[in-house]
């Protein structure tokens, strides 16, 4: 869980962040709700962090079921 500022830095929200695929950004807001906005709605530190964290909570999980799978077939 961070905090997210609008591009102008003006409001901000807490939110977990879910994934991105470059152009989007999904995040989970603390009352659960799941929100994908443009990137270039975030303010520029939160576009660099993002570009910087391309795997997000979503993907991790994924990898684990996936690795969780392969371990179960041995």
């Amino acid at each position: 869980m961070r905090a997210w500022r609008n591009l102008e830095g003006t409001r901000s929200f807490q939110a977990e962040y879910l994934s991105s695929d470059g152009a989007r950004v999904t995040l989970k807001r603390r009352d659960g709700r799941i929100i994908t906005l443009s990137i270039r709605k975030l303010h520029t530190e939160d576009q660099d962090w993002v570009r910087s964290n391309p795997t997000g909570i979503a993907a991790q999980v994924l990898m684990g079921a996936a690795i969780s799978r392969s371990n179960r077939k041995k």
